[in-house]
């Protein structure tokens, strides 16, 4: 096509093999031509963008017409058939949105194109004005000469470019319909392959069809059977389960009250160890404080009890006396009639040979006191 429009503008720069002044209706009806002829070209383009669409679209209403045919067959097919054509639409979306890619840049060279087309209508129909315009043939002839070797190296090369994008846009086109071809091709073996598994269902569902629904029908039966069996044994579960957590709910309670009561009966037993503890400290310090006074007071003791002793062999007849004067007394002293020897802890006055322990030292010396007086 765009050779044509090339051959036409070379008529119309060579002007027949002679000067294009000379003929200048010549000039103008190929130039015309070549409108018609671009004008064709577009419209060819278009009808093939449109042949090629039309049997997708009866394409898909025919598979249109199939997928409603197989809403009849069973749930369980019908779900799988879904399944495996929600997988099948997703590829096919993800094709049809690379096509639309490819479309939409032909579609923007297109209109490249187009417009390329318009801008050398419209360099040939000035070329036509300026021809029909000027009345002087030697003039015309030397300006028609001037213009038309500028302006036929300038369409030459717009020329050259638009039969590069031609082609380019061939090659694409020529690979957008071998992509086209290669989809049919595997959707037409995937309907052939869908066609086939119909018929075996039906062939299959033909001969035992109220069997299989009988079957079918038992063993729901059996399944709702089973279920209200579980339900049963949940609601008897859970009916058990609330009782036991009420129950562990309670003894939770009673332990934690057991453990307050036994942490305050520790804490009172701590307090009472400790009062315990600290008076025994008290007492030790008190029994030490004791000792050395008693340690104190032992040798000016016993050096009274050594010259008593000397005075008790020359006064023997005083003892009696002392004995009916001192307090009869158990627990501190005892008397002694047949002068038994004292033990290193016991404190005995040289008088009246009473004998005092250790603990009552005190009282000891009170009684020495009074038998001296006397």
């Amino acid at each position: 096509m765009f050779s044509a429009v090339r051959v036409k503008l070379g008529v119309l720069c060579d002007g027949g093999g002679g000067s294009p002044s000379g003929n200048p209706r010549a000039a103008s009806r190929a130039i015309s031509s070549v409108k018609n002829l671009l004008n064709v070209s577009l419209q060819t383009q278009e009808n093939t963008d449109l042949k090629r669409i039309i049997p997708e679209i009866q394409s898909l209403q025919q598979k249109l017409r199939e997928k409603d045919q197989m809403l009849d067959w069973p749930e369980h097919e019908k779900e799988r058939e879904i399944q495996r054509l929600q997988n099948s639409l997703a590829a096919r979306d993800h094709e049809r949105a690379t096509r639309d890619v490819l479309c939409n840049l032909l579609a923007d060279e297109g209109e490249q194109l187009r417009k390329q087309l318009r801008a050398t209508m419209r360099v040939c129909e000035e070329l036509l004005g300026r021809l029909e315009k000027q009345k002087n043939p030697p003039a015309i002839a030397e300006q028609v000469d001037e213009v038309t070797s500028s302006e036929v190296a300038r369409l030459n090369g717009i020329i050259a470019k638009l039969q590069e994008e031609n082609q380019q846009l061939k090659n694409r086109v020529v690979y957008v319909e071998n992509l086209n071809s290669k989809w049919q091709k595997y959707d037409q073996s995937r309907e052939e392959y869908v066609r086939g598994l119909c018929q075996k269902l039906k062939e299959s569902n033909g001969g035992a069809t109220a069997e299989t629904v009988t079957l079918y029908q038992q063993e729901i039966n059996r399944l709702n059977g089973l279920l209200k069996e579980k339900i049963l044994v949940c609601e008897r579960l859970s009916r058990e389960r609330d009782v036991c957590m009420q129950r562990n709910k309670e003894r939770i309670q009673m332990l934690e009250q057991q453990v307050l009561a036994y942490i305050e009966d520790f804490k009172s037993e701590r307090a009472d160890r400790e009062r315990a503890q600290s008076k025994i400290l008290d007492l030790q310090d008190e029994v030490g404080r004791l000792q050395l006074q008693i340690r104190a007071q032992a040798k000016p003791a016993s050096w009274i009890i050594t010259n008593l002793k000397k005075t008790s062999r020359k006064q023997p007849e005083t003892v009696e006396p002392l004995l009916r004067n001192s307090p009869p007394d158990s627990s501190a002293r005892r008397p002694n009639a047949q002068l038994a020897v004292p033990s290193v802890s016991e404190l005995q006055c040289p008088l009246c040979l009473t004998i005092y322990d250790e603990k009552h030292a005190d009282e000891y010396l009170n009684h020495w006191e009074e038998c001296a007086k006397l």
